[in-house]
């Protein structure tokens, strides 16, 4: 299976868990979206990390991937991602 083609789950976890490690979503070069961590129903640390072959901009500071964490990060993050290439 190639990346974005369906998820894929982390074996150490109870199936029912549904632990994703990975989604891959096409998102137009230039775009601006809005993360929003709602909730969490875990004792574990959530986030996710967010990458892109350009770059991505989060509160004026580029970069090619950022980790953010539900309990560390604002509950709503505007992330852009880049139309040129970052180095």
């Amino acid at each position: 299976m190639k990346p974005g083609e369906g998820r894929i789950y982390n074996p150490a976890f109870d199936a029912k868990l549904e632990v994703v490690l990975w989604d891959v979503f096409p998102i137009v070069d230039g775009k601006i979206i809005t993360v929003t961590f709602e909730s969490k129903n875990s004792d574990w640390s959530q986030g996710i990390w967010l990458m892109s072959d350009r770059g991505l901009e989060i509160d004026g500071i580029r970069n090619k991937s950022f980790v953010l964490w539900y309990e560390t990060a604002p509950k709503q993050i505007e992330v852009i991602f880049l139309r040129r290439m970052v180095c």
